[in-house]
Order: structure tokens, then sequence, then C-alpha cells
């Protein structure tokens, strides 16, 4: 009888179980770069007693751009916006860069650089991770709606 317009509901790509593992990482990084941010600033006075080098306002304003960066690329993520996944990568490879400045330039004890190796495969790891959850096809297809 005529024509018959089959309608099927487009059907929008669902998060992946991946891209929640990110998201999660991400607020679990943005809750620790708060805690240093504010563990910074409630120690303030005892650090700069104690004379930490580079003063505390390098663990104040460094807790809250790793704080910032985590919570906007996971609220990013969780809201489908087209520009988080460049920003999480972009976030993911500073941070990582940063740890890695940090880790190096201002770490004076010999003891806090035994687990060097481990330190070094779980940067590489999440930093990989990020990277492959984003370039998987189904979060190309989530986020370009």
């Amino acid at each position: 009888m005529g024509n018959h317009l089959e309608v099927t509901p487009s059907r929008r790509p669902r998060r992946s179980f991946e891209l929640w593992v990110l998201v999660c990482l991400l607020l679990a990084s943005g809750l620790a770069g708060f805690l240093r941010l504010q563990a910074a600033l409630y120690s303030w006075d005892v650090l700069i007693q104690i004379g930490l080098k580079p003063g505390p306002l390098y663990p104040t304003l460094s807790g809250a751009a790793w704080s910032l960066i985590s919570f906007v690329a996971a609220v990013g993520l969780i809201f489908r916006q087209r520009w988080a996944p460049n920003f999480t990568r972009i976030g993911a490879a500073g941070m990582a860069l940063a740890y890695w400045i940090d880790r190096l330039v201002l770490t004076r004890s010999s003891d806090a650089q035994i687990n060097t190796p481990f330190a070094a495969g779980a940067t590489a790891l999440l930093v990989f991770f990020a990277f492959g959850v984003l370039a998987l096809e189904r979060q190309k297809q989530y986020f370009n709606r």
C-alpha cells in the first residue's frame, strides 16, 4: 500500500567503559591536584620555615593547575564536548611533562628516586591509555555525534 517509510531511531553512541575509566582517572588526578593545593595553603608557614625551594607558591599553583586541567578534561568528556579529546590529550601530555620536570629538577632526595623505573612505566601507561582511548573509533563517533 503505497510508500512506507521506516523510521529507525538514530541511536546516539554511548560512553564506552574505557571512556568512563579515563574520566575516573582524570577525576582522581583532579582530586590529587586539589589536595596538593589545599595542603600547600594549609602548611604555607611551615613550608616557608623549612625553606622549601622554590617556595610554597609553587605547589599551590601547580596543584591548582593540575586540578583545573584534570577537572575540565573530565567534565568535557562527560558532556561530550568536541574540544574535550584534544584538550585531554594536551593536558595528559602536559601533566606528564610537568610531573617529570618537577621530579627530576626539584626532587633532591636520592630516596625519592628509587622508584623511578616504576614511575616512568606508570606515566607512560597512563599517557598511552589516554591517547589510546581517545583514538578508538567508537570515541570518535561519540564526540562527532
